[in-house]
C-alpha cells in the first residue's frame, strides 16, 4: 500500500489560494510575502505562515478578490496551518465573586495566545503589549499598535486606582477593542462591533487551562 506525503504548509496555502487566483499568481503572491520576511517558502513552518495569512496575505487579497467570505476562509486556512483546533464558543463567564479573582496566567508563548484569538470569527487582529504599552507581537489587523499601547498603559493606570482591573472594552464606529491584563503584559483583541466578547473570554479561559 502506498502512502502520500503530507503536504507542506506552503503547498496547502497554494491549494486554497488557487481557488481564487491562477496557480502561478497564487504561488508568486505566497513566495513574495514569505521571502519579504526573510524566510524560505519551502521551509516556512505552519505557525509563521498562518501569521502571514492573517496579515500581509489578507491585505493583498482583499484588493483583488471580491469575496465577502475572504477573511473567514483565510481564518480557516490559518487554523489548519497552525494545527490548533478552533476554540468552541462557550457561555459568558459567571459574575465575578466577591473576592478579587487572580490575574490571568496564559502560556508564555505569545504567538500561541495571539493565534488562538486572531482566528476567532469576528476578530480582525490581536496584539500583546508590555505593561508600559510597548507592542511586542501581533497577528492580523491591529492599526497603529503604538498608539493603542499608549492608551492601554495610561488608561490601565487610571482605572487601576479604583480597584483590580480585569478587562477593558472600548467601542467606536470602527468596532471594538477588548484589552485584558495578563501577568506583566496586556493582550488586546480588535474586531467588528458585533464581535462575540464571550467567545474571546472563553478562548482566554481555554488557554489558561493549557498552561
Amino acid at each position: 500500500m502506498s502512502t502520500s506525503a503530507v503536504a507542506s504548509p506552503i503547498e496547502r496555502a497554494r491549494t486554497v489560494l488557487g481557488a481564487w487566483l491562477p496557480g502561478r499568481a497564487a504561488s508568486r503572491l505566497l513566495d513574495r510575502v514569505v521571502r519579504a520576511e526573510g524566510l524560505d517558502p519551502q521551509a516556512v513552518d505552519g505557525e509563521r505562515l498562518a501569521a502571514l495569512v492573517l496579515g500581509p496575505i489578507y491585505r493583498e487579497l482583499r484588493n483583488i478578490v471580491p469575496r465577502a467570505t475572504l477573511r473567514r476562509e483565510l481564518k480557516r486556512l490559518a487554523r489548519s496551518l497552525h494545527q490548533r483546533a478552533p476554540t468552541p464558543p462557550l457561555p459568558l463567564p459567571a459574575l465575578a465573586p466577591a473576592e478579587p479573582a487572580p490575574l490571568r496566567r496564559l502560556p508564555d508563548d505569545a504567538g500561541v495566545v495571539l493565534m488562538a484569538l486572531a482566528v476567532l470569527d469576528g476578530v480582525d487582529g490581536a496584539a500583546v503589549f508590555d505593561r508600559v504599552g510597548r507592542p511586542l507581537d501581533r497577528r492580523g489587523e491591529v492599526p497603529d499598535p503604538e498608539a493603542l499601547g499608549r492608551v492601554l498603559a495610561a488608561g490601565g493606570r487610571l482605572l487601576g486606582r479604583h480597584g483590580e482591573l480585569r478587562s477593558v472594552a472600548v467601542a467606536n464606529d470602527d468596532g471594538v477593542v477588548l484589552a485584558v491584563p495578563v501577568s506583566e503584559r496586556w493582550v488586546a483583541v480588535r474586531g467588528a462591533a458585533d464581535m462575540n466578547l464571550g467567545a474571546v473570554y472563553a478562548a482566554l479561559t481555554a488557554l489558561e487551562e493549557e498552561r
